[in-house]
């Protein structure tokens, strides 16, 4: 097979992390049908277009709820409902009229341009999301930010388990084979009867601190995550592989494949040092025997580690992939745009 020319690897490579990211979105949308508020919602990211909304119908179609849109520069009396002043004048008697969040309740809240909702607005849903599960809704936060631009409100998107990055997934790969997510039968077990031990949950709080994800809610996320994971295969206990890729959906966190190692050249036996004398000669009744052999070389290795260990020492070591949008620790303010005239022109180009 012919090596690919840079740009060809450059472009393959694209490629491929497009198709993960599409795979990772259908996965994403078939847990939030099987977990809906449990999970809180989806962070959406990506710019307005074809792939967003089919992505949007998917979800629509998938989880068979309707959404409640909450329209941009809504106010907060919108939100959690008020006097009908129309109804009121009209009829004489007061009349109320049901917020936005009142009517989301049991269905979705889609939140278009959710990166520049007013903090006000966001702690109101927010407070919303914390409400007991009958009175809870799925939020979908629609982010468009840029990458110099302020996310969305941390404390909305604390509360949100499941990311889909739509940047790199192209109409290709929407329009491939096996596009929709299959809808799968009941399972036969109850994801909440799925049990995580202690080793895995640990594993999973001490990459999420490392990472930059301090947040007791990010690591219940983590945890239902990987048992809805282990229950859409019909397990009874989480395993390592739902917990990687649980770190995977919900914090964009992936090993990335290390260069090899050259091969050493062997040694030119000409250019070895002779002996010297006072070197004691090789013991010729030393033992031969493969297995010997084997369990000695058994204990000069170290033992394996395992994959979560492995994650956690290529964060340390800062050869890990991540998306660095998802990382609300480290968001910058809202209000840090540019002091000034030029500020306020830059803050208010959208």
């Amino acid at each position: 097979m012919a090596e690919l020319s840079p740009h060809d690897a450059y472009e393959k490579a694209l490629d491929d992390r497009g198709a993960e990211l599409w795979a990772d979105a259908r996965l994403a949308i078939e847990l939030l049908g099987l977990g809906g508020a449990h999970l809180g919602g989806v962070w959406l990211k990506g710019r307005s277009g074809g792939v967003r909304d089919h992505v949007i119908s998917l979800l629509q179609e998938h989880l068979g709820i309707g959404f409640v849109r909450l329209p941009p520069g809504t106010s907060a009396a919108n939100l959690s409902g008020g006097v009908d002043l129309a109804a009121t004048a009209a009829t004489g008697s007061l009349v109320r009229q049901r917020g936005l969040l009142a009517r989301a309740e049991g269905g979705g809240l889609m939140v278009p341009m959710a990166e520049r909702l007013d903090p006000s607005l966001a702690a109101m849903v927010a407070h919303a999301m914390d409400q007991p599960i009958e009175s809870r809704f799925l939020l979908v936060a629609l982010d468009e930010a840029l990458d110099d631009e302020a996310p969305l409100s941390s404390g909305v998107a604390d509360r949100l388990a499941l990311r889909i990055d739509l940047d790199g997934i192209g109409w290709h790969h929407v329009n491939g084979p096996e596009t929709e997510p299959a809808r799968l039968q009941a399972p036969v077990t109850n994801w909440q009867d799925v049990t995580i031990n202690d080793r895995l949950l640990k594993g999973l709080a001490t990459i999420s601190a490392i990472s930059g994800h301090g947040s007791t809610r990010i690591l219940a996320h983590l945890a239902r995550t990987a048992r809805l994971l282990a229950c859409r295969e019909d397990r009874t206990a989480v395993e390592e592989r739902h917990a990687l890729t649980a770190l995977r959906l919900c914090l964009g966190l992936r090993l990335t494949p290390q260069a090899e190692a050259p091969a050493e050249q062997p040694d030119d036996p000409s250019t070895d040092a002779p002996p010297r004398q006072d070197e004691e000669p090789v013991n010729p009744s030393a033992s031969t025997d493969p297995a010997d052999q084997d369990q000695e070389s058994n204990t000069d290795n170290p033992t394996q580690l395992d994959a979560l260990t492995e994650m956690l020492a290529a964060i340390k070591a800062g050869a890990l992939s991540a998306d660095p949008w998802l990382t609300i620790a480290q968001r910058p303010s809202r209000n840090a745009g540019g002091a000034g005239k030029s500020g306020d022109l830059h803050k208010n180009t959208r």
